[in-house]
C-alpha cells in the first residue's frame, strides 16, 4: 500500500507540474492551446454575479480552411466545453477545485492610466493602480495591486502621449477579466489581460501561490496573437 500511495503522489505531483490556461473561443493558433481534446480541466463559469469552478471535458476542434490558402488546411483551434460558456479553462494549478467561487469583479474592466480600479473582497479593499513614467523616448506604465497589505507590481505596458498631452496606453489595453477567491483562502485572485503589446496575454495570479512580501503570484498565462 505504501508503494501504491507513493506512485499516486508522484502522479498527482506530475499532473500539477505544468499549469495551463486557455480562453475559450475560435481561431486560436495551435501553439496557443496546450490542452488535449477530451482532457479533464476546470472551467471558470461566471454569470449573474456568481461564479464557480466546474470540472469539464474540454473539446478541441481543428478549424480548417474553406479555401486552400493554407496548404495544411489548418487555421487554428476552437476550444469549448459542452453546455457551458466559461470565462477560462484551467488545469494543473495547485489549490483550485470544483465548487463555488466568491466574486469581487465578474466582468471585464479595462484599466485606465487616469483612474485606479477599486473593488472589494470580504472586508478587504483592493485597487489596481497604473503609474506611468517617461524613460528616454519611451513611456512605461506600471500596473500594481494595492491593499492594506501593501502595493505589489504586477506587469507593465507601453504608454503614449495623445495630441491633447494626456498619457494613455499605447498599442495595448490591459484589463481585469475576473477578481475573486479562486483558491478558497479568503484573499483575492486575479485573471487579467496582462498585455504589453498588440497581443492578448490572459494571466492568472493566485494569492495562494504568493511568496513573502507578495499578495499574489502569476501561475499561468496564454499568449493570443492578434495577427
Amino acid at each position: 500500500m505504501k508503494t501504491l500511495a507513493a506512485v499516486l503522489l508522484v502522479l498527482s505531483t506530475a499532473a500539477l507540474a505544468d499549469p495551463q490556461l486557455s480562453l475559450p473561443g475560435a481561431g486560436l493558433d495551435a501553439s496557443e492551446v496546450h490542452f488535449r481534446d477530451g482532457q479533464s480541466v476546470l472551467a471558470l463559469v461566471v454569470g449573474g454575479g456568481r461564479a464557480r469552478l466546474q470540472r469539464v471535458r474540454v473539446k478541441i476542434d481543428v478549424v480548417e480552411a474553406a479555401i486552400g490558402d493554407d496548404p495544411d488546411g489548418d487555421l487554428g483551434r476552437n476550444v469549448s466545453a459542452q453546455g457551458i460558456e466559461p470565462l477560462v479553462f484551467l488545469d494543473g494549478i495547485k489549490g483550485l477545485r470544483h465548487g463555488p467561487v466568491a466574486v469581487a469583479v465578474s466582468g471585464t474592466e479595462n484599466l485606465s492610466v487616469q483612474k485606479d480600479l477599486g473593488f472589494a473582497l470580504g472586508d478587504t479593499d483592493y485597487r489596481l493602480e497604473t503609474r506611468c513614467s517617461a524613460q528616454d523616448s519611451y513611456i512605461r506604465c506600471e500596473i500594481s495591486l494595492a491593499s492594506s497589505g501593501g502595493t505589489q507590481f504586477l506587469f507593465d505596458a507601453p504608454g503614449g502621449t495623445q495630441l491633447n498631452g494626456v498619457v494613455e496606453f499605447a498599442g495595448a489595453q490591459p484589463a481585469l477579466l475576473f477578481a475573486g477567491d479562486l483558491d478558497g483562502d479568503g484573499r483575492v485572485d486575479l485573471l487579467m489581460d496582462a498585455t504589453n503589446s498588440y497581443n492578448s496575454r490572459p494571466t492568472l495570479y493566485l494569492s495562494g501561490a504568493a511568496k513573502k512580501g507578495e499578495q499574489v503570484r502569476e501561475v499561468a498565462h496564454q499568449v493570443h496573437y492578434s495577427c
